[in-house]
This record gives structure tokens, C-alpha cells and sequence, in this order.
């Protein structure tokens, strides 16, 4: 009986945890990218959902290491904390007797927000995970006026 409360008690305690302090793997790609159909990626072997050019989708995770593969392609490995976010973005491996191949690439924060604000969060339709959000989970502000006295 004391095992089964302990239990309840720290999945409990986990989530909240996780609850307070997600983490989150970013994956995206940029408008002028070779991306032009479809390619599924890949969470740890699941697919999670599908991006093309122009769009990107959020993975949430619990804190830890996990490989990110695009169906043909170089995957990468990734490390969470919690409360972390981690941005992927699909860039393409050229050269000169083959066709370009997709390859993940690791982005500091500061440039990945610069190049993602402009991007769509994926169609719902192509999501296939519950680790991925339906919707876009990243915070909008509505636009607001400023008066003279601010």
C-alpha cells in the first residue's frame, strides 16, 4: 500500500512538474528550403508529423536525449532540459553526383526566432503524434495601442 501512494505520489509530482516547466523540440523550415513535398519527421523512430517548406510544428517532450530523423535523411541528436527549447531546422546536404539530401541541423535560440516567426504551424491533418500540439503553442500578443501618457 505505502509503494502504491509513493508511486502515485512522484508520477504526481513528475507532472506537475512538466507541467510547469515543458520542454520542447522546434521543428522547422525555412521558406526558400528544397522542402517542397511533404517529408515526415521523426521522434525517437515515431512519426510525429509532416513539414514542407515554409512551416514548422513543436514536439513536447519530457527532459532528455532524442534523435530527430526526416524520412531519407540525416538525423540528429538532441539533449532537453526541462523548461528548455530546442530548435531543428531541415536544410538539405548537396552534392555534385547525387541529388540534395534532407539533413537536420541543431539552431542557437537567438537565430531560430528570428527565422521561425515568420513561419505556418503545420496543418492538424498532418500531425500524427499526442506529443505534437494541434494548434501553434507559441505565445501570440494581440497588437495594442499605446497612449501619450506610456
Amino acid at each position: 500500500m505505502r509503494i502504491a501512494a509513493i508511486c502515485v505520489v512522484t508520477i504526481a509530482t513528475v507532472l506537475t512538474v512538466l507541467a510547469e516547466n515543458p520542454a520542447r523540440i522546434y521543428v522547422y523550415a525555412q521558406r526558400g528550403t528544397a522542402a517542397r513535398a511533404w517529408r515526415q519527421i521523426s521522434c525517437n523512430g515515431e512519426v510525429v508529423a509532416e513539414l514542407k517548406q515554409g512551416g514548422f510544428f513543436a514536439i513536447n517532450v519530457v527532459p532528455g536525449r532524442y534523435i530527430v530523423s526526416v524520412d531519407e535523411g540525416v538525423p540528429i541528436s538532441v539533449d532537453v532540459r526541462a523548461g528548455e527549447q530546442v530548435f531543428v531546422r531541415l536544410d538539405w546536404d548537396y552534392g555534385l553526383d547525387r541529388p540534395p539530401i534532407p539533413q537536420l541541423s541543431k539552431v542557437y535560440l537567438a537565430g531560430a526566432q528570428q527565422e521561425i516567426k515568420y513561419l505556418g504551424y503545420v496543418d492538424a491533418k498532418r500531425v500524427h503524434s499526442p506529443m505534437v500540439p494541434r494548434n501553434d503553442p507559441t505565445e501570440t500578443f494581440a497588437p495594442r495601442l499605446h497612449t501619450r501618457d506610456e
